[in-house]
C-alpha cells in the first residue's frame, strides 16, 4: 500500500517545534512503514526530501504555495491513500485537484477547524462529506462531529492516540533515578520535595493559572510541594504574551515554590516526567483526548485533570488519577492533587497498565491500516460508504 500523509503545514513534522498532530504523524508513519510505503508531506525552511531510517520519506515545501505543491506531488506519486491531518479545507482542495477516484481520509484531532463561523455549517459538512473516511481521536469528538453533520456518521472512525512506552517509563530504575536527580538539580528542585508538573501550551484554556492558585493549599496539606510549569504560548517558543506575564508574576509571588521551564522539545519531555510525582492538566475547555495525560500515565505518574471532552476516555477517576469539575476547579483542584500525591504509587501503576493495554502507537497504526484496507476494498468493488 502506498500511503501519503499530509501534515497541516504549519509546523515541521521533524524538529523541535511540533504539536501533538505532528507527533502523531511521525509515530504512526514510522510504524506503518514497516509494512507499507509511507510518504509524509509538510512545510519546512528547507525544501527537499529526506528518507528516515524507518523508511518514511519526508517531503518538505519551503514556500507559500503549499496546496499547489501538494497537488503536484500527489499527482506524480499516485498514492493509494491520502491521509490529511487536521485541516478539513485541504480535503476540499485535494479532492478538486486529485479528482473523485482519490481515496482521501481526514484525521481530526479537535473541533478547532470545524466550528461553524464564516464558512457556516453547510459548507463545513460539505467538506466532511468529500472525505472517504474521517478518523477522530476520541468518542467525545466523534459524538460532536456526528451531531454537527449527521450525514457523515457512517464514515466516522474513532482511533485513540498512543504513547511510546519505551520512551516514557516510570522512574523505577537506577538510570531513571539518576535522570530524576539530574533534572531536579538543574531546575533547583529539592530531592525530597514532591513535584507537581504541568505540561502544555500557556493559554488560559489549559488552566495553568488555576494550578498556581491551588498551590498554597496543596503545600499546607502535603508539605514541601513544588510546581514546575513546562510549555510556551506557542509550539517551539516561549513568547511573553499577556497570559505568560501573568503566570510569571504568580510564579515570583510563590517565592521558590514554583518555576517555569519554558518550551521544551518533545524528545526531552521524558526527563521532566521522571522528575515529577504527579501531572496536572487543569483544562478549562474541551480537550479531544490530551496526549500529555497518556505520556504521564506511561511514565507511571498519577494524573489530575478535569471532566472535559474526551479526557475521561484515558484517565479513569479514582483508578489512574483524579478528575475534577472545570466549573468547581477552584474548590476541587487542591484536594485532588493532595489525594493523587497520597496515592501516587497505586494510581501511577494502574495508569501504566492502562496505557500499555489500550493506548500504544502500535494499536493506533494497526487501526489506521485496517481503515485504509477497508476503503481500498470498497473502492475496488465500486462501493463508497454513505
Amino acid at each position: 500500500m502506498r500511503i501519503a500523509v499530509v501534515s497541516p503545514g504549519m509546523l515541521p513534522v521533524l524538529g523541535k517545534s511540533r504539536s501533538s498532530v505532528e507527533i502523531a504523524i511521525g509515530e504512526v508513519a514510522r510504524r506503518l512503514a514497516a509494512r507499507h510505503s509511507v510518504s509524509v508531506y509538510g512545510r519546512a525552511r528547507r525544501a527537499g526530501t529526506l528518507t528516515l531510517p524507518s523508511g518514511v520519506a519526508v517531503h518538505n515545501c519551503d514556500g507559500q504555495k503549499y496546496v499547489r505543491w501538494l497537488i503536484g506531488k500527489l499527482r506524480s506519486e499516485r498514492p493509494d491513500i491520502v491521509q490529511v491531518e487536521n485541516r478539513p479545507q485541504l480535503v476540499d482542495a485535494l479532492r478538486r485537484g486529485l479528482g473523485p477516484s482519490a481515496v482521501i481520509v481526514l484525521g481530526l484531532h479537535s473541533l478547532t477547524y470545524i466550528r461553524p463561523g464564516a464558512r457556516g455549517r453547510r459548507s463545513i459538512c460539505a467538506t466532511l462529506e468529500s472525505a472517504d473516511a474521517i478518523i477522530v481521536n476520541s468518542d467525545w469528538l466523534a459524538a460532536r462531529v456526528r451531531k454537527l453533520c449527521p450525514k457523515i456518521a457512517r464514515r466516522l472512525r474513532r482511533v485513540h492516540l498512543g504513547v511510546d512506552g519505551d520512551r516514557f517509563r516510570p522512574a523505577d530504575s537506577a538510570e531513571a533515578a539518576a535522570l530524576r536527580a539530574e533534572v531536579r538539580a538543574r531546575l533547583g528542585l529539592p530531592g525530597d520535595a514532591k513535584v507537581v508538573l504541568f505540561v502544555g501550551r500557556l493559554i488560559a484554556q489549559k488552566g495553568a493559572h488555576c494550578l498556581l492558585r491551588a498551590l498554597p493549599a496543596v503545600r499546607r496539606a502535603a508539605g514541601d510541594v513544588r510546581l514546575l510549569i513546562v510549555g510556551g504560548a506557542r509550539c517551539g517558543g516561549s513568547a511573553r504574551t499577556a497570559y505568560v506575564r501573568r503566570l510569571l508574576r504568580a510564579v515570583r509571588a510563590a517565592r521558590g515554590a514554583a518555576a517555569m521551564a519554558g518550551y521544551v522539545p518533545h524528545r526531552q519531555l521524558p526527563a521532566y516526567y521522571a522528575a515529577a510525582d504527579v501531572v496536572v492538566t487543569p483544562s478549562l475547555g474541551p480537550e479531544a483526548l490530551c496526549l500529555v495525560n497518556l505520556e504521564a500515565m506511561a511514565s507511571g505518574l498519577p494524573v489530575v485533570s478535569t471532566h472535559n471532552g474526551g479526557i475521561s476516555e484515558a484517565v479513569v477517576d479514582g483508578r489512574t488519577g483524579v478528575l475534577v469539575s472545570p466549573r468547581r476547579i477552584g474548590a476541587e483542584l487542591a484536594p485532588a492533587i493532595v489525594t493523587a500525591l497520597a496515592r501516587a504509587a497505586e494510581l501511577g501503576r494502574n495508569g501504566r497498565q492502562r496505557v500499555a493495554t489500550l493506548f500504544t502507537w502500535e494499536r493506533t497504526a494497526a487501526a489506521y491500516e485496517g481503515i485504509y484496507e477497508r476503503l481500498l476494498r470498497e473502492r475496488a468493488s465500486g462501493r463508497r460508504e454513505r
